[in-house]
């Protein structure tokens, strides 16, 4: 009789922890997934996966796992929360096997390059509160052999300018021909995964479709699917974490992808985006 295959525990069933459970229920391999509240446990059961009701530790406190999962991937971000403790508790005995842990983080690290390219050996320089804390959390969960993905921004069915159009929730401040990296939730499920399986403990690896597209080709498209008119410009955010996200350019370009046996299923950003279905 075969092995029964390890599960995967998910910490932060959100957005790309969905498209996780998808994945993996869809090859029939078990996985726990963890919510802050009860209806959103449930609604990961659902899905297929075991939901549990988890909270990750806040600063100074200890931390225990819901399960003890040989496989871990973490995907909440780091505010508030003691990525330390989290770590500490990933570390099993020295001599007992230890987990295989993916950290998903975020572009943020590498702070604003004025549009130049950052790959897995660019050096973190994070110019917000919110990149720093990545990296930082990042440093901690490198500690215990943790595999970082740095996700470029995560769209989706659901989860996409085009969306946030429609709600009124597009902010037109900036350069607006700034390079806005891009990666699809069901790709960046699929590197993580591919991170588990196949990724170094230790390194860093970029999640982006490696082709940045400009700010305005995107907010085009969403006012071209919404019908809505461009929104007047407006000041970049006092906030230094929102500012980010209208100052910084880079060009985000993966070199691991063939190595971990990656093909992504949306290369192309805005060809994504123009057939995106829209919410209701």
């Amino acid at each position: 009789m075969l092995p029964a295959p390890p599960t995967t525990l998910i910490l932060g069933g959100g957005f790309t922890g969905v498209a996780l459970i998808r994945h993996l229920v869809s090859c029939a391999l078990p996985v726990t997934a963890t919510s802050t509240s009860e209806a959103g446990a449930q609604t990961l059961t659902g899905l297929g996966a075991a939901g549990v009701v988890w909270r990750a530790p806040a600063p100074g406190n200890t931390a225990s796992l819901p399960v003890d999962a040989d496989r871990v991937i973490i995907l909440f971000p780091p505010k508030d929360t003691d990525s330390e403790a989290l770590a500490s508790a990933l570390r099993r005995p020295e001599g007992a096997p230890q987990r295989r842990v993916v950290y998903c983080s975020s572009t943020s690290v590498y702070g604003d390059r004025s549009g130049g390219e950052v790959t897995e050996t660019t050096p973190a320089s994070p110019d917000s509160p919110w990149g720093l804390q990545r990296a930082l959390a990042e440093d901690a969960f490198r500690a215990v052999g943790a595999v970082i993905v740095r996700a470029a921004g995560i769209y989706g069915p659901g989860r996409n300018l085009i969306e946030r159009h429609r709600a009124g929730q597009m902010r037109n401040a900036g350069d607006r021909s700034r390079r806005v990296n891009l990666i699809h939730v069901d790709d960046l499920a699929a590197i993580l995964l591919a991170a588990l399986e196949n990724g170094i403990p230790g390194e860093n690896l970029v999640a982006a479709t490696g082709a940045p597209v400009p700010w305005e080709a995107m907010a085009a498209i969403a006012v071209a699917r919404t019908g809505l008119p461009l929104p007047p410009e407006s000041p970049v955010p006092a906030d230094p974490n929102l500012a980010s996200f209208y100052k910084e350019s880079k060009w985000c370009r993966p070199t691991a992808f063939e190595r971990l046996g990656v093909t992504l299923s949306h290369p192309d950003s805005l060809a994504a985006l123009l057939a995106m279905p829209l919410g209701t």
